[in-house]
């Protein structure tokens, strides 16, 4: 889950609507940003490392998320965390499901 922080932390800041129409755009199928690598699969988006060279190891080291909760973890992101700035913030996974919970 570390990877979704770098990933939320160094990358999205303010601009979760920024990667959800990367993400809604069938144009492009890869990204990349200061912590993380985006890559789309069928369905869903893989995020990886990006502070390595890319490969089947920094890839298989990755997390892959169902497009529906990535966007879903984006519009949260936007709503939940950088418009309100909770104290702590934590992404979690639990039934095969990804949230975003938030404390003050």
């Amino acid at each position: 889950m570390c990877i979704l922080a770098n990933f939320f932390s160094s990358d999205v800041t303010d601009d979760a609507v920024g990667f959800k129409e990367w993400a809604l755009d069938e144009r492009y199928d890869f990204t990349s940003s200061n912590a993380t690598c985006l890559e789309k699969e069928p369905n869903s988006i893989r995020v990886f490392d990006g502070t390595e060279k890319v490969s089947a190891k920094t890839r298989a080291n990755g997390i892959t998320i169902p497009l529906d909760q990535f966007i879903q973890l984006l519009d949260d992101w936007d709503n939940k965390v950088w418009k309100n700035k909770p104290k702590e913030v934590i992404v979690k996974q639990e039934n095969g499901q990804f949230f975003i919970e938030t404390m003050n």
